[in-house]
This record gives structure tokens, sequence and C-alpha cells, in this order.
């Protein structure tokens, strides 16, 4: 029983940080990010807010605090329509995405390529 509460505590206070990113390529000399102008360097929380001043801007980051090391690039384009425009809500709505896919496969036998591309 204690193992059980102490996983579960454990898991509570690690899902309750946020994972910071570090700038590794950004396709305009500044970029707004949770109220400050970041650089290629600099990094930021995946809570922040991303605010985007051009259709074509772009950036490279790598996951630098968090579970693993991910890298991946972010458009405004890849962000269109998230209500918050970080990258914690485009996480989420890419396991929701992987998740229904995930159902689709089992439920109607489908292979993955469909399933994701519905």
């Amino acid at each position: 029983m204690k193992q059980i509460l102490l996983t579960l505590l454990l898991f509570i206070a690690t899902s309750a940080y946020a994972d910071d990113y570090k700038i590794l390529y950004i396709s305009t000399e500044t970029i707004e990010i949770g109220g400050r102008k970041l650089r290629k360097g600099d990094t930021f929380n995946d809570k922040a807010t991303i605010k985007w001043t051009l259709a074509s801007q772009s950036m490279r980051i790598k996951r630098i605090k968090g579970n693993g090391v991910k890298i991946k690039v972010v458009t405004k384009e890849l962000m269109k329509g998230l209500k918050n425009q970080t990258i914690a809500e485009l996480e989420q709505q890419k396991s929701s995405a992987n998740g229904y896919a995930s159902q689709n496969i089992k439920k109607n036998h489908t292979s993955t390529r469909q399933a994701i591309n519905y």
C-alpha cells in the first residue's frame, strides 16, 4: 500500500513540472515566447505562449528538461487552431491524436497510416 501511494505521489509531482526547451534554430532573428523576445540558444518553458509574427516563421527546439530528449520543428501552421499556442498544448493534441489512431486501428483493423490520415 505504501509503495502504491509513494508511486502515485511521485507521478503527480513529476507531472506538475513543465518541460524546458532550448531554441536550436529560428527562421527569424527573434520570437516572442512567454512575453520575452528570445533568440537561438535561449530556453523557455513548454507552458509559455508563443506569439508568431510571420506565417512562415518556424523554429527547431530541443527538450532539455523533462521526460527524454526530444528535438522537434515547430511552425505557426503546425500550431494553427491551438487556443493557448504552447508546446504543452501541442504535445497534448498530439497525444490525443495518437490515442485516437491507436483506437481506430484496434477497432477497425486499419493500418497505422490510414488511422493517422483520418
